[in-house]
């Protein structure tokens, strides 16, 4: 019953008069689109199709010349980003990125560059497709996946670690293998800006900086900078709040850095002119249906979103 309602009100989110409607209040919004991985490469070419047909797609560095005043962005302009560093982006999405002529941004965490080591939460989701949750997670080993995530992000930083430690050993008992995640590899990377693509930090460990103690943050914060320099030779200047977590010691950090844009992951359209270390992005995925993904880009999914969850938290 919940998918058939939920459908049905995709269609009409997506419907021409709400879509006119929609469009006319927000076409001098910035739609900033955050995604994840490529599961989908039909569904996401499909994607980058609608975007083209219905919105203009700018990039980095039209975002940040907005940002600083040097330029105006056009109506309904779309800026493209992904999360985590996911290989999936290079593998499956750069080449219909290139093939429809979309520059992207990608939010890297170093510290798994070139390694094997699964993040946190790609821990977790080993475990359950391992079966072992009840073995692995001590307390939280009989509540489901998402709800156990939902945990995991209340935990403080070293909260967190000693966890997923303690799920590792386990999980290496029981299944008599260690925990292998492939992550993005460097000359993946080379190939995503060679081909105009722009790289943001992510920080280092994806740690939520709402939940780390301020040194903690600031050394996250920081450990990736200082990597990005490095490997690209300039200052990353992009910023992305790891499960959009925003802090104001945070904040503070990335604008002693030079950082001029950190986006959130709060499902909003973004208003240029105001804070740029807090812009918003809307949550999308190549999975999306064509109608929430119309919807979502219209401006009126996002708008009813924030009305439920305003209703929810005065009830």
């Amino acid at each position: 019953m919940r998918a058939i309602v939920r459908s049905a009100a995709d269609t009409v989110l997506a419907s021409g008069p709400v879509t006119v409607v929609a469009h006319a209040a927000t076409k001098q919004k910035l739609r900033v689109l955050a995604y994840h991985g490529v599961d989908d490469p039909a569904g996401f070419e499909w994607q980058l199709g609608y975007l083209r047909e219905h919105y203009t797609v700018v990039s980095s560095d039209d975002v940040v010349a907005a940002v600083r005043g040097e330029r105006s962005l056009p109506a309904m302009a779309v800026w493209v980003t992904f999360d985590d560093g996911i290989p999936s982006v290079i593998e499956y999405g750069l080449p219909l990125m290139e093939r429809h002529g979309i520059r992207a941004t990608m939010f890297i965490c170093p510290g798994v560059v070139d390694t094997t080591a699964p993040m946190w939460w790609q821990a977790i989701e080993t475990v359950f497709d391992r079966h072992l949750a009840r073995e692995a997670l001590g307390f939280l080993g009989n509540r489901s996946q998402p709800e156990v995530i939902t945990a995991m992000k209340a935990m403080t930083t070293g909260e967190l670690v000693d966890f997923v430690s303690t799920a590792g050993k386990v999980f290496e008992q029981h299944s008599e293998r260690a925990w292998t995640t492939p992550q993005v590899r460097s000359e993946q990377l080379r190939r995503f800006l060679e081909t105009g693509g722009t790289i943001g930090n992510h920080t280092y460990d994806h740690y939520l900086l709402d939940r780390c103690v301020a040194s903690e943050a600031a050394d996250q914060i920081r450990l990736g900078h200082d990597w990005l320099t490095h490997f690209m030779g300039t200052k990353p200047t992009l910023f992305a709040y790891p499960n959009g977590n925003h802090s104001p010691e945070s904040e503070a950090e990335l604008r002693s850095l030079g950082y001029v844009v950190a986006v959130l992951f709060d499902h909003r359209l973004a208003v240029i002119g105001t804070n740029p270390l807090q812009m918003s992005r809307l949550r999308v995925s190549d999975r999306n249906s064509r109608n929430r993904f119309a919807g979502i880009l219209a401006g009126a999914h996002p708008f009813v979103a924030r009305a439920r969850a305003l209703i929810v938290r005065r009830s």
